[in-house]
C-alpha cells in the first residue's frame, strides 16, 4: 500500500502531536533547548495544549529572533483530548505514541482527615468538609 503524502500543514500538526505525546510521557516540568521543538511548543502553548514558559527572545547577528529555552510545565486537559483525537484519527501514524495512565494530584490545601490516596473522601469514621 503506498504511503500517503502529507501537506506541509499536516506534517507540522503530526510533528506537534508527537512532541505533545513525548511531553505527556516525561516527568514535568521538562526543558527543551531545540529550536525546532521550541517552535512547535510556541504553537502548542498558544493553542492551550500545554502550559510552558519561554526565555525572552534574543536577536542573532543575522537579525533573526531566537528563543534559547522552553520549560513545559503541564500538558493541559485540552492537550490530552487532542492526543486522544489524533490517535483515533491517525492510528497507524501515532501507533508508537505511548498511552499513560492519568496521574492523581492531591489538591493544595487538602484536609489531613482525608482517606489516604482518596482526595475529597473522609477517612474511616470521619466526615469530609470539602464537599
Amino acid at each position: 500500500m503506498p504511503r500517503k503524502t502529507f501537506t506541509e500543514r499536516e506534517t507540522r500538526v503530526l510533528v506537534s502531536m508527537k512532541l505533545l505525546a513525548s511531553f505527556w510521557q516525561r516527568c514535568l516540568p521538562a526543558e527543551s533547548t531545540s529550536s525546532d521543538e521550541i517552535e512547535h511548543l510556541l504553537g502548542l502553548d498558544a493553542a492551550g495544549l500545554v502550559k510552558a514558559r519561554f526565555d525572552p527572545p534574543t536577536r542573532k547577528r543575522t537579525g533573526e529572533l531566537s528563543i534559547a529555552r522552553a520549560v513545559v510545565l503541564e500538558v493541559t486537559a485540552e492537550g490530552l483530548s487532542a492526543l486522544v483525537r489524533a490517535r483515533r484519527q491517525q492510528p497507524s501514524l501515532l501507533e508508537d505514541m505511548p498511552v499513560r495512565k492519568a496521574r492523581r494530584v492531591r489538591p493544595s490545601g487538602a484536609s489531613t482527615d482525608e482517606a489516604p490516596g482518596q482526595p475529597g473522601l473522609a477517612g474511616p469514621g470521619k466526615i469530609s468538609n470539602r464537599w
